[in-house]
């Protein structure tokens, strides 16, 4: 970095004479105060009032100057990286809703209220080493966890220190600063502030970026580049610290470079600047950001071969930290994948989606089609009119996450499908146990949902499917036959068909109606009918059904001919029910002239494997294969079902019928299949060996596993949370969750109070968002905040509020009027602002167990108490609402369910939080507006008489328009006029209810009083007024 010596006309300002030998000793380099280049001035300007002196006074600019006098040495110069930092901050900073600015209506959290960019302005206003160390930091956050960030930073340190005092032992030349440096202490609670605000700056940075930062995100995991992986932890961290600054500073001098490290890709993610990419995979792809910083011919290439030791796991970044816990030897720590994504409540159940897939037994190669199919079920749900059934609400959530998917861009469809395989690979137990579920899309492969249950529709879509499945299989069409089968009383009625479109030559089925001009024959699949009619059925039975048969194929496009004589019918020979295979042989007296390719030899024993769709589409459908034919996948039932399904539901399904088929359907399973799992075509029985046990009237949903469904609700619950919260995200890690087992659900969901699947069913989320407190939707917010942390709603019974990261969650009753804790249902109240306070991980505030309350005054002329006039005015327009901190805190244990001890830093905090009322800068009282929760409050909204409001009270009102007039109240009934001034109105609510007034006390609207009205209220033990209103 820059020459230290270029500083040293600030640092006299600091200290007038510094001689270079007793900087180690006499200077504190964290006085050293920078200018901070123009392209970072923007920065400073957006920040607030106390993230500016934090950054230009506080414990973060401290850090800044003595992480940048540290390791200067080692670090290069990059000018250019430094001023496009600045530039993209600044751009990042004025991007729309990123950085708001604090109101009135944020009450206490005004000052807090914006983006981090503290660290930022702290680098900028210390040294461009500094800058470097801000860098890090970013990276480091977008890596690793908070925890396992804070411990590098310290180990990085230590041995940096022993480094430099190594080179001072030896007599070698060593930066004075550098030196000064090496003597001061960097605590770890100030890097756990460092980190933390880098980490907040992350997630603002993300969404301001959000196009280019998820279309990179998409190729960085798709392009397999390693992390080399060499050295001592020290070692690894500082050359690919250098390594990145390094690259990015030639890209933005416009030279193409090559990513061999996926350090690389990770600080081109963490800082926001994107290059034009040059991606090698099986086609080569130039992917153009258009980033205005970067020339056009600044390409970064990435997915070249990387050969390395194969031993070596070069897909995660491995670390040995020896500063991550208290007692023991070194601990090994890897990367995550996709450790900071954030993603929106709506696509959760993407992830939910995926998790659901997996259940199924869905392969990966079947998420598209997946994907596909919720889309079309969401759109006939719509059209049904039980669409708003609370046993579907949350398949309705799952429906719309998609709903829009095949009409949407192509980034988003790339997103939304990488969420669905997330799930599907990584939320093994997000919605309980795998392989839970065991009715693959619910049941809802049956042609009888069709309009008319027409039985011809039937039979075609079933040969529709049964071709799109052999055609996945990759099937031979020359050693393959699909066949139908109808045995009824009358006989059996077999259809053979080919599996794809073939010449007449191959057929011998006549094509002559379907003549191209040129003379050409037309490809089409044709198909063979016979009908072996029962002894007792008469050939005219027999001519009638044929011929009406082969006019219907004709007509649905297909060539058809039918088999007159019946002793051509190839037979089932030596059936074995305890076997998997059976054979198929055709009559040695053979008359069938062109039969299906696969039946050309007479009098031949041929080996068939058969695939029954009978417990499926209701009709007996299978696949004939030539024993021996090797596929190159198999047939599953999961994918036997979706590919039905879908033609079923593109064949204008009656939604009515979908509806019942969902609530009330029949099932048959196949007996002794004990799994609905990867079968291949080898594994499965012919249709003369299948039986089905008698139906069943359980319904696919209701017969679920409970903690599926009880999975499903507190989803939806947490959903229902976030709804009235559209700007907070959710971490991606919730998928480590098991929700059933959550410690925020309501005493209704819990496993023994929750009783039958049905029960979950039957019951609305409404009703169990009803039963959701303030601590339990706290404790659902920490889960889905964090994605790890399965917080006791014991431990969050008395906190009013939530820091993490970017995020301040607020119970609304301390941003609400105090009439609004009587209204609605309080414990789903909740807000969300953009910032944070200051402090490293997820901080939980509590007021003070006995809030102070300005002590009465001896002056008689701070006291009017005037007669009520009648007339509604604010007289408290300067009453604000504070927040600050005291020194004590309660670490919480062990809260992400993992059990672990020993880690020095604590992720969830209890902070004692005070809430000072203040009026016109002067502290009138602090507050714990939870009292008003718990000793309620009598409130009156709006007065809907018809009364005649002109009247004053025939008793004497007395006025309370200042602070010193409420804490010194009349005996006389009183009104504190504060008309439309929520904070004034709470902290009034606040302070009477700590003084034990709550049960005399009337919260009233902004509407004109009713005095009768009011009286009439207060009737027992006979008619009075309030002694306190607020109006």
């Amino acid at each position: 970095m820059a020459n230290i010596g270029n500083f040293q006309t600030s640092l006299v300002s600091v200290r007038n004479e510094i001689s270079p030998a007793l900087v180690n000793v006499n200077l504190d380099i964290s006085l050293f105060r920078g200018n901070p280049a123009v392209e970072f001035q923007r920065v400073g300007s957006a920040l607030t009032a106390w993230r500016r002196k934090e950054a230009e006074d506080g414990i973060l600019h401290k850090t800044a100057c003595r992480l940048g006098f540290l390791f200067n040495d080692i670090l290069p110069d990059t000018p250019e990286l430094l001023k496009a930092i600045g530039i993209r901050a600044s751009d990042i900073l004025d991007s729309p809703n990123i950085n708001p600015q604090g109101t009135t209506q944020d009450g206490p959290f005004k000052d807090f209220i914006g983006a981090d960019g503290t660290c930022i302005w702290a680098a900028a206003t210390s040294t461009p080493a500094s800058i470097g160390a801000y860098l890090l930091a970013c990276i480091l956050a977008r890596v690793w966890d908070a925890k396992t960030a804070t411990s590098i930073w310290v180990e990085l340190i230590h041995d940096r220190k022993a480094q430099v005092q190594a080179l001072i032992d030896a007599r070698r030349p060593v930066n004075p600063y550098t030196e000064a440096a090496n003597y001061q202490d960097i605590t770890r609670d100030d890097l756990a502030k460092w980190d933390a605000s880098a980490r907040a700056w992350l997630r603002r940075a993300d969404r301001s970026m959000d196009l280019k930062h998820n279309q990179f995100t998409l190729i960085m995991n798709n392009v397999n580049t390693p992390f080399i992986d060499t050295g001592t932890m020290y070692e690894k961290v500082t050359r690919a610290w250098i390594r990145t600054l390094e690259t990015m500073e030639r890209l933005l001098n416009n030279k193409p470079q090559q990513a061999d490290d996926k350090l690389v890709l990770f600080a081109i993610s963490s800082w926001h600047l994107y290059p034009n990419l040059l991606v090698f995979q099986k086609e080569t792809t130039n992917v153009v950001f258009g980033d205005k910083l970067f020339h056009d011919s600044a390409v970064l290439s990435l997915g070249l071969e990387y050969r390395m030791d194969q031993k070596g796991n070069f897909k995660t970044w491995s670390l040995a930290l020896s500063h991550l816990r208290y007692y023991g030897n070194p601990v090994s720590v890897r990367s995550e994948e996709s450790l900071d994504q954030r993603i929106t409540s709506k696509q959760v159940w993407l992830v939910a989606m995926g998790t659901t897939l997996r259940q199924w037994q869905v392969s990966l190669s079947n998420v598209d089609d997946s994907i596909a199919w919720f889309e079309k079920l969401g759109k006939v749900i719509q059209e049904t009119a039980q669409r708003n059934s609370v046993e579907i609400s949350w398949l309705r959530r799952m429906c719309d996450a998609v709903l829009s998917f095949s009409t949407s861009s192509d980034s988003e469809q790339k997103m939304t499908t990488a969420l669905v395989k997330f799930g599907h690979r990584r939320a093994l137990h997000f919605l309980g146990s795998q392989g839970a579920v065991r009715n693959p899309y619910f049941g809802l492969a049956d042609p009888g949902m069709f309009r008319g249950k027409d039985k011809h529709k039937t039979i075609e879509v079933g040969f529709q499917c049964l071709r799109k499945l052999a055609a996945r299989a990759k099937l031979r069409p020359d050693q393959t036959v699909l066949s139908y089968t109808d045995r009824t009383l009358d006989g059996i009625y077999t259809e053979w068909a080919t599996l794809t479109p073939q010449d007449a030559s191959v057929t011998g089925v006549s094509y002559r109606s379907h003549i191209e001009r040129a003379g050409t024959p037309v490809k089409r699949n044709a198909r063979w009918i016979s009908f072996r009619p029962d002894k007792r059925a008469s050939g005219l039975e027999k001519s009638d059904r044929t011929s009406r048969r082969a006019r219907e194929i004709s007509l649905a496009g297909d060539a058809c001919k039918v088999v007159l004589n019946t002793s051509d019918v190839p037979q089932y020979h030596n059936q074995n029910q305890h076997q998997h295979s059976t054979s198929l042989k055709t009559p040695k007296d053979w008359t069938w002239e062109n039969p299906p390719p696969l039946f050309n030899e007479p009098g031949m024993v041929l080996d068939m494997i058969s695939f029954s769709f009978s417990d499926i589409l209701g009709l007996e459908f299978d696949i004939l294969v030539a024993r021996g034919q090797r596929t190159t996948r198999g047939l599953d039932i999961a994918d036997m079902y979706l590919q039905t399904s879908l033609l079923c539901l593109d064949n204008s399904p009656d939604p009515d019928t979908v509806m019942r088929k969902l609530l009330s359907s029949n099932v048959k399973e196949t007996k002794g299949q004990t799994k609905h799992g990867a079968q291949t075509v080898a594994e499965l029985q012919p249709p003369s060996n299948t039986s089905t046990a008698s139906e069943s009237s359980q319904n696919s949903l209701r017969s679920a596993p409970l903690e599926w469904l009880v999975s499903l609700r507190a989803l939806e619950i947490a959903s229902a949370l976030y709804d009235n919260m559209p700007t907070a995200t959710i971490s991606l890690r919730i998928v480590e969750q098991k929700l059933h087992k959550a410690r925020w659900l309501p005493e209704s969901l819990r496993s023994e109070h929750v009783g039958s699947a049905n029960n979950v069913l039957s019951t609305s989320t409404e009703e169990y968002c009803r039963n959701m407190s303030r601590e339990n939707s706290l404790a659902c917010i920490a889960m889905f905040e964090s994605g790890i942390f399965n917080i006791s709603t014991d431990e969050t019974r008395d906190v009013i509020a939530m820091s993490c990261e970017d995020s301040i969650f607020v119970a609304g009753i301390l941003l609400s009027d105090p009439r609004s804790s009587s209204l609605g249902n309080l414990g789903m109240n909740f807000r969300h602002l953009v910032g944070n306070v200051g402090k490293p991980g997820m901080v939980l505030m509590i007021a003070p167990r006995d809030p102070m309350i300005r002590a009465r005054k001896y002056n008689t002329s701070m006291i009017q108490h005037q007669i009520y006039d009648g007339k509604s005015r604010d007289s408290f327009q300067g009453t604000s609402l504070h927040l600050s901190f005291t020194d004590w805190k309660l670490p919480l244990g062990s809260v992400d369910g993992r059990g672990q001890t020993g880690q020095i830093d604590n992720e969830v905090v209890l902070i004692e939080s005070v809430i000072a009322v203040q009026q016109d800068g002067q502290w009138v009282a602090d507050i714990d507006v939870l009292q008003i929760e718990r000793a309620g409050l009598t409130t009156v909204d709006d007065f809907e008489c018809i009364c005649d409001r002109g009247d004053l009270p025939e008793v004497d009102i007395v006025t309370l328009d200042s602070w010193e007039e409420l804490l010194d109240p009349p005996a006389s009934p009183a009104i504190m006029r504060a008309n439309k001034n929520w904070a004034a109105r709470l902290a009034a609510a606040s302070i009477l209810t700590q003084q034990g007034h709550n049960h005399c006390l009337a919260v009233l609207g902004d509407d004109s009083i009713c005095w009768r009205c009011l009286n009439e209220a207060y009737t027992d033990p006979e008619p009075h007024f309030p002694n306190f209103i607020i109006h």
